[in-house]
């Protein structure tokens, strides 16, 4: 789609969408080419995920009858593009801004239900892979939270509090020093988007607590990772008591933070 990353070019190609000059499902296609091509200004592009959004409602429109062979792409198909755009450019706000959208529009699609864990598991995966990704951790924070439709049966297979732990577990042993991985915690801890009750948050932020002691401890002698993780958790614990969020004490000894 040659200056596909112009409007009026956008424009120009809803109108044969909407005349039928092109098929909806061939535009899907082309656009599928774009999204998954090694060239990332095209995968970033914010006229292209809009024109995206368009040709999906277009298609939502053509097939509103249950029962009926719909042209529409699963939720699975959808993802797909989705990682693969924002694993060829990074940070792709655009891309995770759009993944929002399409898991409201098709969550209730009997496919989609059913295949929950699936794409819980890609989700969560992607971001492990893609460790200093901070819009695909914010995407994941969102997909978490308590106000979404999927909530409920997301709780069937795993318990929020579990991810956050895990991905806790991760920063402090695995891959320590990543930026994006503790921002995601932070925002648990804190209650961006309801993920974790008021129990399991304070449970988090102990957790932080005794992992900032322990690096204090050895602070002058820690490998560059780890450096990193005493700032950022140092950072954290700071943002707590500042904003109000747990009356944690620097000075007190461990035993004495935990609940």
């Amino acid at each position: 789609m040659p200056g596909s990353i112009h409007q009026s070019t956008s424009n120009s190609r809803k109108q044969l969408v909407r005349r039928n000059v092109v098929p909806a499902t061939t535009e899907l296609n082309f656009l599928n080419l774009i999204f998954t091509s090694p060239l990332p200004r095209h995968t970033k592009s914010p006229v292209l995920w809009t024109h995206r959004r368009f040709v999906i409602e277009s298609l939502s429109f053509e097939s509103p009858q249950k029962g009926s062979i719909s042209s529409i792409p699963s939720l699975h198909d959808e993802m797909t593009v989705i990682l693969a755009a924002a694993e060829r450019h990074p940070k792709n706000y655009h891309a995770w801004t759009y993944a929002r959208w399409i898991w409201l529009h098709l969550w209730n699609e009997p496919e989609s239900q059913s295949r929950l864990p699936q794409l819980n598991e890609r989700i969560r995966s992607w971001c492990m892979s893609n460790i200093s990704d901070i819009s695909g951790w914010m995407f994941y924070l969102w997909f978490l939270g308590s106000d979404r439709p999927w909530r409920p049966r997301l709780e069937q297979y795993q318990n929020p509090m579990d991810a956050v732990w895990k991905v806790l577990y991760m920063g402090r042993e695995v891959v320590p020093g990543h930026e994006a991985l503790w921002t995601f915690i932070r925002g648990s801890a804190i209650g961006m988007e309801g993920v974790l009750d008021e129990d399991e948050r304070e449970r988090v932020m102990t957790k932080m607590a005794f992992t900032l002691r322990g690096l204090q401890d050895g602070e002058g002698g820690l490998p560059v990772a780890e450096e990193k993780n005493l700032y950022h958790i140092s950072r954290a614990i700071k943002f707590f008591l500042r904003a109000g969020y747990w009356p944690f004490t620097p000075n007190a000894r461990p035993e004495e933070t935990a609940v």
